[in-house]
């Protein structure tokens, strides 16, 4: 799979003959383009692992899927068959000669392995004015409808006793009528951010890299019950930080979860934080990521 991959983009490349390659989760293109044309690599943390590394982590200590060593090897068949060097290590499939990750430090599970000048702003949607989030009267819950009615999660909400709103897109209608039957509100339309930190102590979601960034730029605290790694990740990334909380949506009991919501009303000082640290990201200093991609493909010319 990989050999037609790389033959594909041997093909396009020999066809366009491009000057600069900006790949977003595209690792058979960078190799096709390694050594030929200047490259770089676009994304959230999470999907632009750093090419230096030597091998993939082993996030929260569980047993890799697949073995590293076994998959370096197919790799490098499949490499030698369009007359390419092996890898030096299976992240080496990522290596570009530039990074434009999409994510605050805080959020990028990798960042202990990049520079800090290969991180530019993250998609998030805009607010007006300072920070002020987590002094609302209500929870706001932002999820994906793989989250099915039929979870435990709905109760864990309304377990916590407070008005909790919640946006979903293209929810089902089991979904609208198990909200109805535990006193949800339901948003169908997305809330922008201003109007979120106006009534909102805090938020839960799934832990969508794009809503967590944004709720950390607003001073939300947050809490994450995440369902894939991606989500686990950045969960483990808003704790470590002082943003938030995060939960197993797997092992969640309705009572004990809507305790642990009513402590996270009531914790002032994780506000705080949380404020405290959105006001360093407003000002912190990361260009755009459209104005760096410009500026690295000028440089070509």
């Amino acid at each position: 799979a990989l050999a037609a991959l790389v033959a594909g983009w041997d093909s396009l490349l020999a066809a366009i003959r491009p000057d600069f390659a900006i790949a977003d989760f595209a690792p058979a293109l960078l190799t096709a383009a390694r050594g030929r044309i200047e490259t770089a690599t676009i994304g959230t943390g999470f999907a632009s692992p750093p090419g230096s590394m030597d091998t993939f982590p082993s996030w929260g200590g569980m047993v890799p899927a697949h073995d590293a060593e076994e998959l370096l090897d197919i790799a490098d068949a499949d490499l030698a068959m369009s007359g390419r060097a092996a890898l030096p290590g299976l992240p080496s499939l990522f290596a570009a000669d530039h990074q434009l990750v999409m994510s605050f430090t805080e959020l990028d599970p990798y960042a202990d392995a990049r520079p800090p000048h290969a991180y530019v702003l993250p998609a998030v949607r805009e607010t007006s004015g300072a920070p002020r989030g987590g002094q609302g009267d209500e929870i706001f819950g932002y999820f994906v409808r793989q989250l099915g009615a039929e979870l435990k999660l709905w109760e864990g909400l309304a377990a916590s006793g407070k008005t909790v709103r919640i946006h979903m897109h293209d929810p089902a209608p089991a979904h609208l009528e198990r909200f109805r039957a535990l006193g949800l509100i339901f948003e169908p339309r997305p809330q922008s951010f201003d109007r979120i930190m106006a009534r909102s102590r805090f938020v839960v979601s799934h832990g969508g890299h794009g809503f967590a960034s944004a709720s950390a730029l607003a001073g939300l605290p947050q809490m994450i019950v995440a369902f894939d790694l991606e989500k686990f990740l950045v969960g483990d990334g808003v704790r470590r930080a002082r943003l938030g909380i995060d939960h197993n949506l797997f092992t969640l009991d309705p009572p004990t979860f809507g305790r642990v919501l009513a402590d996270l009303w009531a914790d002032e000082a994780l506000a705080r934080d949380c404020r405290d640290l959105a006001s360093e990201l407003m000002v912190r200093e990361l260009p755009a990521p459209e104005h760096e991609m410009a500026r690295l493909v000028g440089a070509t010319k």
